[in-house]
C-alpha cells in the first residue's frame, strides 16, 4: 500500500529527530523571529534553535 505525502514526511521527520511544535507568542517576538531570519539568511527554525541553545549555554549546567 501506497504511503500519503503526509505518512511519508511524518516518517522523515521522525527519521531526522525533527518534531513539530506550537506556540502562541506575542505578535513582537513573532516579528523580531522574522527579521532576524531575512537579516542571518536563517530560517525560522534555526534562529529559535540558535537562541534557545544560547540560554541553555548560559542557565543550564551540562
Amino acid at each position: 500500500m501506497a504511503l500519503s505525502r503526509t505518512e511519508i514526511n511524518a516518517r522523515s521527520e521522525a527519521k531526522r529527530g525533527i518534531v513539530t511544535k506550537a506556540f502562541k507568542i506575542h505578535h513582537s517576538v513573532s516579528e523580531n523571529i522574522d527579521k532576524l531570519a531575512a537579516e542571518l539568511g536563517l530560517s525560522k527554525g534555526k534562529v529559535l534553535e540558535y537562541a534557545i541553545n544560547q540560554l541553555c549555554k548560559m542557565h543550564l549546567k551540562k
